[in-house]
């Protein structure tokens, strides 16, 4: 202890030198006496040269030699939002190296991620790609399995950051995929089997799971009571080959019959399903036709709340996934007559704005622009005398139309 005190009263005057190429110089011996010495002293210096040193060199040669413990992995996971690209790719490769991923907390491994994903710099992205994903992640914690890995990151709850991070690196996943199991889909060959879907253009290993638009059929059936399962599924359609006329036929059965008729899907799944459908049947006007049928020839109950929003949910997601006409009325006029105006005079909040949500789409359906030239005064009046939350739709819906078509 009488030698470490001088060295480190030493060490810790040299750290405050006006020039940062001595701060820096004296950064290895105080992060060394960190590891021999438990002092406070040590702890504050080290966090303050790392927080507070207005040079990117000192900061990052605290990086390079700082040994993480449990009082400063939250000081190095922050300097992964630090204003110098050098200082942040040093954080990515001290993580990688020195930080099992199995010692963070759910919330710090998502961090990481979103953080590497949406970095301004492509080298930064570079690093935190190859050194955390791949070595330190991947192989290093994982050893090499991707099921693994997605399991550390919870993809129910975060596969919006995980999946793009997926797409990222699908080549190297691509063989087994292939070896998914349908009868056992779990959550992780779920998320892998959609990064793979969202990425990939080789259509071919991905009929290779689904041999035919029946065997995706019959999985959405299976797994319609799993809704983070179901939500992949439903995404990965984009990518199936629809030539199969005979599993399209089944494919349309079972999206109407076990789904679209099914009032207990979460309305979540709405557009999905009605793109597929859409998709499906090859036929705006037949998706329509089949759409009203469902709504309105079966003469649903529009004094549940619960019946009325979900046959907005479908209309919108009918709408989302129809292209502009130069005479949408064809197709929607029942469901706008029957559905969507109903919808604008209930008393529920949300029922009225998905049924503006509805409305808006429609008049930007109409190449001709008459929809929109119609209904913009009632856009007007909600504006002026709806709440708030209505106001910002009928908003976004009047500077849409107006985007569109500016007045002469």
């Amino acid at each position: 202890m009488l030698v470490q005190e001088p060295l480190l009263a030493k060490m810790t005057s040299r750290s405050r030198d006006r020039l940062p190429r001595v701060r820096s110089a004296a950064v290895p011996g105080i992060c060394r006496l960190q590891s021999c010495v438990e002092s406070d002293d040590i702890r504050r210096t080290i966090a303050t040269l790392l927080e507070s040193d207005s040079s990117p060199l000192v900061r990052k040669a605290v990086l390079d030699n700082l040994s993480p413990e449990e009082w400063n992995i939250e000081l190095i996971l922050s300097r992964t939002s630090d204003t110098s690209e050098d200082v942040r790719r040093a954080c990515y490769k001290l993580v990688a190296e020195k930080i099992d991923l199995q010692s963070l907390t759910i919330s710090q491994r998502v961090t990481l991620l979103r953080r590497g994903r949406l970095d301004r710099s492509s080298h930064v992205r570079k690093e935190f790609l190859q050194s955390l994903v791949y070595r330190g992640w991947l192989e290093g914690s994982c050893g090499g399995d991707f099921y693994r890995l997605c399991e550390l990151l919870d993809p129910e709850t975060y596969a919006e950051d995980i999946v793009p991070i997926l797409c990222e690196v699908e080549e190297r996943f691509a063989k087994p995929i292939v070896a998914i199991d349908l009868n056992h889909l779990t959550k992780e060959a779920a998320v892998l089997l959609l990064a793979f879907a969202k990425r990939s253009a080789d259509n071919e290993r991905l009929s290779q799971v689904f041999p035919s638009l029946k065997s995706y059929a019959e999985c959405l059936k299976y797994y319609k009571q799993d809704d983070f399962i179901l939500s992949c599924l439903i995404q990965v359609f984009n990518k199936l080959d629809l030539s199969d006329e005979a599993g399209r036929r089944d494919l349309i059965s079972t999206l109407r019959e076990d789904f679209l008729e099914d009032s207990q899907i979460p309305d979540r799944h709405y557009p999905g399903l009605v793109r597929a459908l859409v998709s499906s049947m090859g036929s705006q006007s037949s998706a329509a036709g089949l759409v009203a049928e469902l709504l309105i020839a079966d003469g649903s109950d529009w004094s549940s709340e619960q019946a009325a929003f979900r046959a907005l949910k479908i209309v919108e997601g009918l709408l989302l996934a129809s292209t502009p006409q130069n005479d949408p009325e064809v197709f929607f006029s029942s469901l706008i007559d029957n559905v969507v105006l109903k919808g604008l005079v209930n008393s529920s909040v949300d029922i009225r704005s998905v049924a503006i949500r509805c409305l808006s789409i429609y008049c930007l359906m109409d190449k001709t622009e008459k929809t929109a030239s119609t209904n913009v005064l009632l856009f007007l009046q909600v504006l002026d005398n709806d709440v708030l939350p209505l106001q910002v739709i009928a908003l976004e819906a009047i500077v849409d139309i107006l985007l569109r078509s500016p007045p002469s």
